[in-house]
């Protein structure tokens, strides 16, 4: 059979030679430097792992999962301050979630609390930290994802566009 890795690598903003930080036979996704730019926080495979979330220094030094493996967490996203990590549970099989955590991993709390058949996940802060976008459905068989916001806390859940492309929904 076929099996695709993905080392973590940084290179230089002007180009040069890559430098391989996380290597082996594992797949690394979505890392993300922290605001500071001192630490990278990313989804791996690690350890026979489905997903979890793991941050490491930005020169690779001081590797660490932060969710625990039941959680099957994926696409991690730091918050603008630096003290939250968002993502999502339960990779790879329907009926995610978004959840929220401290920055050291303490503190997981859901923030959409979404129940079969719905769903959301892939969720990104917005530059200011106080909103949230994220996909999230179908609310039945017939419809797409959709585009969706919400407030940093998980309130204020709002869809922003609908099943059919050429409408944008307020």
């Amino acid at each position: 059979g076929f099996a695709a890795y993905c080392d973590l690598a940084t290179v230089s903003a002007t180009g040069g030679r890559p430098r391989t930080l996380l290597a082996g036979n594992w797949t690394h996704t979505r890392p993300r430097y922290s605001p500071d730019g001192r630490q990278i926080v990313f989804a791996s495979s690690r350890g026979g792992l489905l997903s979890a979330i793991w941050v490491m220094n930005a020169d690779g030094s001081r590797l660490r999962r932060l969710t625990r493996a039941a959680l099957e967490a994926f696409w991690p996203d730091w918050s603008p301050d630096g003290r939250h990590i968002l993502f999502t549970d339960y990779c790879c099989v329907p009926f995610s979630n978004v959840r929220v955590m401290n920055a050291d991993g303490s503190g997981v709390r859901k923030l959409t609390h979404f129940t079969a058949p719905r769903q959301g996940g892939f969720a990104s802060y917005a530059p200011n930290g106080r909103k949230i976008v994220l996909q999230a459905g179908p609310p039945s068989g017939q419809e797409l994802n959709a585009l969706y916001t919400m407030n940093a806390d998980g309130s204020g859940l709002t869809r922003i566009t609908s099943n059919r492309p050429e409408l944008i929904l307020s």
